[in-house]
């Protein structure tokens, strides 16, 4: 046996702390096997550690065979998720249209189209093709997807006449979300809401107002408060883009939330990002100010974030899987969101009117492979990060762009680390 080279050891106030990246694992250890473990001159493991002391190592992967199998395992468990077909990951939309003029929005998109009966036809017909995948998920995005119901209950339809296990969520920015399209919430198989709401009124209509310059604040919030009148258990999520312009409006509109107790409704920082260009916008927030934030909001608040502690599935962005698709309302395929509108990043189409473009398709599921990438072989964040996100790794390596993709918790591991360390201590002794 031999420690694993993804261990990261340190103390905080006499408390002696491994964790361990591979396998995710954090622990407190009394001192004696920190020490042990730490000193790497001590090369027999098998004979000086206690049986059952050593059984909780292997299972936490700080003890390993040979280091050289770790990267085998990343690897392994990257290409299932890769090349997995249970799930078809579907993300429709309709329409291009946008009711709203948001000002940190970096697409801006000419066409306006309307999905059509034909397009409609054939997006069942392409289900029909996942013959062996066991479930759908569809995302409904936009534009606006919301501008366009009439087709998502259309298109509905005619999947469960299909028999398909599915369920759907849509991504909107709610302002449309009337009594009667909740009440048929339910027929969608909508089980998931995400909606953006980027600070208190005078903030949030400054940045997304309609294309009249109306603001859309006061709309949305009454939107949010019907539908958890209505359809109290759907999970909804309000989602905040953060930069340097409204950073002191997240805590306002947690708040303001959090006192109406709605069910089942979280409210989460995000991040605007400028995917256009690598060149370094004063306004947003780099990976260490990202992380800053995410600290202070801890701290300050005792806000704790599903991204605050690493993320342990390596949960690869659906561009390399061979089943996600992007739909436009033109019956156009891209593999990402951000590409749609722009037909250079078409890789097919449900139709004759668009070409297979399987160079980029294929440089999508297997181009910038992070596992080709000896530096990020090395790194110690590999197993949790992944290598970053893969559109930016492509941006970087075939449009000569400069993104960090790094994940914000690199350079601040130990600091994080102790903040959830704090956190589960209250949580423990809140239970005593």
């Amino acid at each position: 046996m031999e420690l694993s080279k993804y261990n990261f050891f340190f103390v905080y106030k006499n408390k002696h702390l491994i964790y361990n990246s591979l396998s995710n694992s954090f622990a407190e250890i009394d001192i004696q096997l920190y020490d042990f473990l730490k000193d790497k001159e001590n090369i027999n493991l098998n004979e000086n550690i206690l049986s059952d002391v050593k059984d909780d190592l292997v299972r936490m992967k700080i003890l390993v065979e040979n280091e050289k199998d770790e990267l085998n395992e990343i690897k392994f468990i990257s290409d299932r998720r890769r090349n997995s077909d249970k799930i078809l990951n579907l993300t429709i939309l309709p329409t291009l249209n946008c009711n709203f003029a948001c000002t940190y929005c970096f697409e801006e998109h000419a066409h306006q189209e309307q999905m059509s009966n034909e397009i409609e036809d054939l997006i069942i017909d392409k289900i029909k093709e996942y013959k062996t995948t066991e479930s759908l998920r569809i995302t409904w995005f936009g534009g606006e997807p919301l501008l366009a119901f009439d087709r998502m209950v259309s298109l509905t339809n005619k999947i469960k006449k299909l028999g398909f296990p599915f369920t759907a969520g849509i991504i909107t920015n709610g302002y449309l979300l009337t009594e009667k399209i909740i009440k048929q919430l339910e027929f969608l198989n909508i089980k998931s809401i995400q909606i953006t709401i980027d600070g208190m009124s005078d903030t949030h209509d400054s940045r997304r107002k309609l294309i009249s310059g109306r603001g859309t604040f006061l709309k949305i919030i009454e939107n949010v408060e019907l539908l958890k009148k209505i359809e109290p258990n759907i999970p909804v999520s309000i989602r905040v883009n953060i930069d340097d312009n409204n950073k002191d409006e997240f805590i306002k509109v947690y708040d303001f939330f959090h006192k109406k107790n709605y069910q089942k409704l979280v409210v989460t920082p995000a991040f605007v990002e400028d995917i256009s260009t690598s060149k370094e916008n004063p306004c947003l927030f780099n990976r260490q100010k990202r992380a800053d934030f995410l600290i202070y909001l801890n701290k300050k608040f005792n806000l704790n974030f599903t991204h605050f502690y690493p993320l342990g599935d390596r949960n690869e962005c659906g561009i390399r899987n061979v089943n996600t698709l992007v739909i436009g309302p033109r019956g156009e395929l891209y593999k990402y969101w951000n590409d749609v509108g722009n037909d250079d990043k078409i890789i097919g189409g449900l139709n004759n009117k668009f070409k297979n473009n399987y160079r980029l398709l294929l440089r999508y599921l297997n181009g910038a492979d992070p596992f080709n990438d000896e530096k990020c072989k090395s790194c110690f964040h590999f197993p949790t990060c992944g290598g970053g996100c893969p559109y930016l790794r492509l941006k970087n390596e075939y449009e000569n762009e400069n993104f960090d993709t790094c994940d914000y918790i690199k350079d601040n591991l130990e600091s994080f680390l102790v903040l959830h360390y704090l956190n589960k201590e209250k949580i423990m002794d809140s239970t005593k």
